[in-house]
């Protein structure tokens, strides 16, 4: 029987900015107070900018984080969703920043 407890949120995005860290990137917590559905990091390297939110395993945007996701995207800006740190370098390989 597995008792151990599911990750918060907030332990996962520490292991994801741990991992982004570990691997060169610059990364800092968006904080807006103004604005709802900004993904919750933005990371820099390699003439990359992205924005990263962060989710549970078993989490989902909500609707206007589904839209304001896409606005950035039409803007031209990379968002990713992540569910663990295993995911930085999926996109790392994606965006052919290792």
């Amino acid at each position: 029987m597995n008792t151990q407890k599911p990750k918060t949120e907030a332990k996962i995005q520490r292991e994801i900015i741990e991992a982004l860290k570990d691997s060169g990137w610059l990364v800092t917590k968006l904080q807006s107070a103004s604005t709802n559905g900004w993904p919750d990091l933005i990371a820099i390297k390699g003439g990359h900018v992205v924005f990263i939110e962060v989710k549970r395993p078993d989490g989902k945007l909500s609707s206007v984080q589904v839209i304001r996701h896409k606005i950035m995207k039409a803007k031209g800006a990379e968002v990713y969703v992540m569910h663990n740190h295993l995911e930085v370098q999926l996109m790392e390989e994606e965006l052919g920043v290792c």
